[in-house]
């Protein structure tokens, strides 16, 4: 398409400079303030004229640069995502994941979305505000609205709650209610220090990777002079469901790890009191080293692999978090009915319905 012409300013003081369109791109500049700020803005589109990702650069002379990355998931009338990022001068100061689904009803329409906003501060810290709504005609509002501050680990503290549901004194004490917006990598490292609660490692040294690990496997646990060690493959774990169930799962095996590792101390008075007055520890301790010693791996022998005992128990410790997780789901489901597969953390809803 051809320019469009240029413009005098208007009363505000703005003018359009330029558009310009083709099938797949768009970029329309546009002067205010008579001419000292420039503000451009730059759409990619699908092959059906959908946008996948509107980048707005707004310039106040040389030094003042202000940049707004909007990415966009999903099909934009029943179900999206959009992933916004905002720059001040190179600087990121502000995130938000919006996610939204959209349900007719009755003749009358409900938009069901869960909104994560936070503000980076200093090695990874940061202020966070997350906000589930129903919203709807005749100026219908169902919400709940939460605050914290999370630490470099992932840690969260200073946590407020507040809205206009049920349950919310329940809602509070729920151990993924404040989770719910993050992507699934930040999910995970957020869930994990649960995790080492539920399964009875909490002050164990565990740390945690990403890799590409053989087709078979989602993650694996190791551990090395009392030191334990998990690797997550991220391209298998597509839903915050299957991430409780993964972390509690390798947890669970550092928690069997670290049993074996007490119970082999031998020679000391605290290492024979141990075995006296835990037996049942001991039992399970010396099962799980055998195991351990005999390892029989996915790969060699899926049926054999899935019969061991520390498989077994890991499976049935990733099942009862998951559980968990479901039943929260399931409440915020009732709160909020309209709401479809929000509440699942499957990334698959947005991304695979995207047809390019």
């Amino acid at each position: 398409m051809p320019k469009v012409p240029i413009n005098l300013y208007n009363a505000h003081g703005s003018r359009l400079v330029s558009k310009v369109r083709n099938s797949l791109n768009e970029v329309i500049r546009v002067e205010s303030d008579f001419g000292k700020t420039l503000t451009e803005v730059r759409t990619t589109f699908d092959k059906k004229g959908r946008p996948l990702k509107r980048v707005v650069e707004k310039r106040r002379g040389k030094k003042n640069v202000e940049r707004t990355v909007f990415k966009y998931e999903g099909i934009y009338d029943i179900r999206r995502k959009t992933i916004i990022d905002r720059f001040i001068n190179g600087r990121k100061v502000q995130k938000i994941i919006k996610s939204e689904v959209l349900k007719k009803e009755d003749g009358r329409n409900f938009l069901t979305r869960l909104i994560l906003s936070y503000t980076p501060h200093k090695k990874d810290s940061r202020a966070e505000t997350q906000i589930i709504e129903e919203l709807s005609t005749h100026k219908h509002r169902r919400y709940i609205k939460t605050t914290a501050r999370r630490n470099e680990e992932g840690l969260l503290s200073a946590k407020t709650i507040e809205g206009n549901v049920k349950h919310l004194k329940q809602l509070a004490k729920l151990p993924y209610l404040y989770f719910r917006g993050y992507n699934l990598k930040d999910f995970l490292m957020s869930i994990s220090h649960y995790a080492k609660v539920l399964q009875k490692v909490p002050n164990r040294h565990i740390d945690v990777f990403f890799a590409s690990l053989s087709p078979k496997v989602s993650a694996n646990s190791s551990s090395i002079d009392g030191f334990g060690f998990l690797t997550f493959d991220m391209s298998k774990l597509k839903s915050q469901s299957r991430i409780v169930d993964a972390v509690n799962h390798e947890y669970r095996h550092q928690y069997q790890e670290s049993l074996i590792e007490k119970f082999e101390e031998k020679g000391t008075v605290k290492s024979f009191l141990r075995r006296l007055f835990h037996p049942f520890k001991f039992e399970y301790a010396k099962k799980c080293k055998f195991e351990l010693e005999n390892y029989i791996s996915s790969e060699v022998d899926e049926k054999k692999y899935r019969q061991q005992f520390m498989e077994l128990d890991a499976r049935v410790a990733g099942s009862k978090a998951r559980d968990e997780f479901l039943a929260e789901t399931r409440l915020l489901d009732e709160l909020f009915p309209y709401s479809k597969e929000l509440f699942t953390g499957n990334d698959e809803f947005f991304k695979l319905i995207t047809p390019i």
